[in-house]
Order: C-alpha cells, then structure tokens, then sequence
C-alpha cells in the first residue's frame, strides 16, 4: 500500500500562523524547516520505509527535481506546495518532499494537510529530527500541546544539539509552566549557544522571570 498523498486545499481567509509566544518576531512559521538543498545528495537512506515494496519505487529522480523546485519557490506558497506535491506523487517513499510539503502546508495555515504529510516524513525519515520538529510546530499551532511536546523530545532524542527543537520547546515549556528544571536547563543552553541575539537576550529574560 502506497503512503497517503496530501492535497492542500486553500486556506481560510481567517486562519493565521500560530500565536508567538516568543515576544520579538518568532512564529511557527520561521521555525518550520524545509530541507536544505545541501541534503539532498545524502537522502537516499530516507527514501524508503523498511515495509516499502520495490514494486512501488516511484521515479526518484524526477522527485528530487520537483522538490528542489519547491524549495526555490518557496515564496510562492501556492506554487511551492504544488511542485512538492508533485515531488511526492512521483515517488511515494521520497521523505523530504513530504517534510516539504508538510512544512509549506503549515506556513500557509493548511494545519490539517501539513499533519497528514509530516507523519508521513517522521515515518520515512526516522532519523531525522526536522519531520518531528515541523509537526511539533503543527500540534503546537492548534493547541495539542502534550503532543506537540512529544516530538519535541523525539526530535532533541535523535539530536540532542538541534537548536530549532530546542527552541521550540523551550518556547512551549514557557507557555505550559510545566517542567521547570528541563526549562531552566534549556534556557541556560538557549543563553550561551544560540545563534540570533534576540533569542539570547529571551532566553536570558525568561531565566530571570523563572528565578522570581
């Protein structure tokens, strides 16, 4: 049986990205994670689950060029989410196309199709913490947030490192109260390693609220 396709349907005039918590100019949106170009010449062990029959190898090829199609138009949400769409119906078992997709699909408010396409990435791509992210981000936006919290964990489980899960979960932590020691920790990592000043200088705000 092949893996569902996700077809996005266009979004409601009222729907809007998550509500930041992050004071400064950080929504779901910005952390969604389309994979980069550079990874592509290594996703050959993400394309197939383990159960995939060879009967149902798609054209690989032409995926990865609709998909980096995708990544070039992402400005373009209506003509990014196509061509991922595209990607995905030319090889089922492509994993990135489906992170793609769901990841566009969750920056244009199409909550629903980007849950639907980034399960589908977390099961082609287990090993990777990106999938897991975006649909953290997902549940996060329509207020599942224990299960959001989950695929946060999964995701700093596979890369203990990965700043964007450690962000977003510490950003969740913040939301919730739940967890004070895991947030203080994460703060105080966010405070020293994190790349964007602003995300420094929140951290280092929130370890002082959390201290009072």
């Amino acid at each position: 049986m092949q893996p569902p396709r996700s077809r996005c349907p266009r979004p409601h005039p009222c729907r809007t990205i998550l509500r930041s918590i992050y004071p400064l100019n950080i929504v779901a949106a910005t952390l969604a994670i389309l994979l980069p170009l550079a990874a592509l010449a290594g996703c050959s062990s993400h394309r197939h689950r383990v159960d995939a029959p060879d009967a149902a190898v798609g054209d690989t090829p032409l995926a990865v060029r609709l998909n980096k199609q995708g990544l070039a138009a992402r400005e373009e949400p209506d003509k990014a989410i196509d061509l991922f769409e595209k990607a995905v119906a030319a090889d089922p078992y492509f994993g990135p196309a489906y992170n793609n997709l769901g990841a566009a699909c969750l920056a244009a408010g199409r909550y629903h199709h980007a849950a639907i396409g980034l399960r589908q990435a977390v099961r082609l791509m287990p090993e990777s913490p990106q999938p897991r992210l975006n649909l953290g981000l997902t549940l996060e936006t329509v207020g599942r947030l224990d299960d959001a919290r989950t695929h946060y964990d999964a995701a700093l489980a596979i890369a203990p490192d990965h700043l964007p899960a450690k962000q977003a979960l510490a950003r969740l932590l913040t939301r919730t109260g739940a967890d004070p020691d895991r947030l203080e920790a994460l703060l105080a990592d966010l405070a020293l390693t994190a790349s964007d000043p602003a995300w420094r200088t929140w951290a280092q705000q929130q370890r002082t609220l959390q201290a009072n």
